[in-house]
């Protein structure tokens, strides 16, 4: 049965969200009008339609000021020649299978990742870090022998890191520093899983991902950041995500301040199948932007939580993908692609190294070109009947499209990196029957919050419609039905930049 009021109130809501723009800064508090004095009359009282007097589009960009000016210094930069010769580099190493020859110059996985620590070590005007991050792999279904495997961190330190002469030689010299994570695995592999000495040049999958990190290295190397930025050259991941495991773990035992984790895997061959029109389909404009909902390690109590609050699309990873949304129109103004939002994990029968940072608990997602070539991926290089060769090499990716992508993803981590971070712990709560809203959180780490902004949406749209900003405090009491709407808290700065939103969940 249709309550009599559910009408009003979303004609109300629709004709609120008609009316408003985004502001030119975060608007100050504003309580709701209070009804017009009347007279007592008799009979049933009349109804008071009160709209949410408070209520703000959010705004599409989510840098302003100082940080919206690095950010289009940081990605003027980028350059398509230059990553087209980076992968021309990493490709002439033959094959970087993870069980590879270690110890040769000129081929193999060791070879490929001394020359990403000597790249990274050249880029970023001196100020990067480059940290060999090695352990020791028992063996697994793909793995059969213990073998030593290297991720190849360089890490760009925050401002206050610098002023500080912190140095950086290990992951536990970032314990404390607020980061954000790049990722791009620098393994390959051909056909068969444990082939590790035919040549597999794993150009899209993943050498695009890897040339990426160099090039956001020479793009945010000169910014004077609020944040460290670690860009993390993952091996073992077509072994079954090894490298990444293995940070993702280390990261939560030292509880790193992880704000996002943003994994480039297969971001640059934009083409796919043939059409039943007979055309090949091709996206140059847009980037697939998987996130988990639902992660593997939850408890039944956690999961009973989301269950009550609806809240399977509300992870921390799915609230930064919405993020990442968020600036999409400013990257684009400066020459990226478009995130195209997919909420799922990753593609069937695929996975990436987003997902065990996210069973960690970080927030995380991956990005992926649109339409895929699948006698491109994993195959052993050959001529095909047609005489076209078969595999994953250098001459069919597209260049300009992956230094589009290098700017959105760059410009993800400059906004997580200059965006105050999330609130922590905030309840909405539900001890009374109530039309109306109270919520409490613990306030963000960050030292430079001026305020707090509730943001809500409708249970069937997929992002954020609407705000309240609520000033600087910790608990907020905002006339919107929390039965009728999702509702979360996100933080914002003097200059009005935003960070992500933490989801509100039930409490008493």
């Amino acid at each position: 049965m249709r309550h009599p009021n559910v009408g009003r109130s979303v004609a109300a809501f629709v004709a609120l969200m008609a009316g408003v723009s985004a502001p030119a800064a975060p608007p100050a508090p504003v309580a709701p009008a209070p009804a017009p004095a009347r007279e007592p009359a008799a009979g049933p009282p009349p109804e008071v339609v009160r709209t949410p007097a408070a209520a703000v589009a959010p705004p599409l960009e989510a840098l302003r000021g100082s940080a919206s000016a690095a950010l289009a210094r940081g990605l003027q930069g980028v350059s398509a020649e230059r990553l087209k010769d980076d992968l021309a580099a990493l490709v002439g190493f033959g094959t970087r299978h993870t069980l590879s020859d270690q110890a040769d110059d000129r081929r193999g996985i060791g070879a490929a990742a001394r020359w990403l620590r000597e790249r990274f070590e050249g880029t970023a005007q001196g100020r990067v870090a480059v940290i060999m991050h090695t352990f020791t792999q028992p063996p697994t279904v793909r793995v059969p022998r213990e073998v030593t495997m290297t991720n190849v961190l360089a890490v760009l330190p925050s401002a206050a890191m610098r002023a500080a002469g912190r140095a950086v030689a290990s992951l536990d010299d970032l314990a404390g520093e607020p980061q954000v994570w790049v990722l791009g695995h620098y393994d390959s592999r051909a056909t068969d899983p444990l082939d590790a000495t035919s040549d597999a040049p794993g150009a899209n999958d993943n050498g695009s991902g890897t040339v990426a990190l160099l090039e956001i290295a020479r793009a945010l190397g000169g910014l004077d950041l609020d944040a460290t930025v670690v860009l993390a050259a993952t091996v073992g991941e077509e072994q079954g995500l090894l490298g990444a495991a293995r940070l993702a773990s280390d990261a939560a035992r030292l509880g790193l301040p992880i704000v996002g984790v943003l994994n480039m895997d297969i971001v640059g061959d934009p083409t796919g199948h043939v059409g039943p029109d007979g055309v090949r389909v091709r996206d140059e404009g847009r980037v697939r932007v998987f996130s988990q909902g639902l992660t593997r390690r939850l408890t039944i109590e956690q999961v009973s939580a989301i269950r009550d609050t609806a809240a399977e699309s509300d992870s921390p990873s799915r609230q930064l993908a919405r993020f990442v949304r968020s600036i999409g129109p400013q990257a684009a103004a400066l020459g990226s692609v478009e995130p195209l939002l997919i909420f799922r994990a990753d593609r069937y029968l695929r996975g990436g190294d987003h997902l065990p940072f996210g069973d960690e608990g970080f927030p995380a997602v991956r990005f992926v070109n649109v339409p895929e070539r699948y006698e491109r991926q994993h195959q052993d290089v050959r001529q095909g009947p047609d005489g076209q060769a078969i595999g994953d090499l250098p001459q069919y990716v597209d260049y300009q499209y992956l230094a589009r992508v290098v700017r959105l993803v760059a410009a993800s981590a400059v906004a997580l990196a200059q965006s105050p971070r999330p609130p922590r712990r905030v309840v909405m709560l539900t001890r009374q029957l109530a039309n109306d809203t109270t919520l409490r959180w613990e306030p963000s780490p960050s030292p430079d919050v001026a305020g707090y902004e509730v943001v809500y949406r409708a249970t069937t749209e997929h992002d954020w419609t609407a705000a309240f900003d609520v000033g600087n405090t910790a608990t907020a009491r905002v006339p919107v039905s929390k039965d009728d709407f999702q509702i979360g808290v996100r933080a914002y700065d003097a200059e009005g930049n935003r960070g992500p939103v933490t989801f509100a969940t039930a409490g008493r």
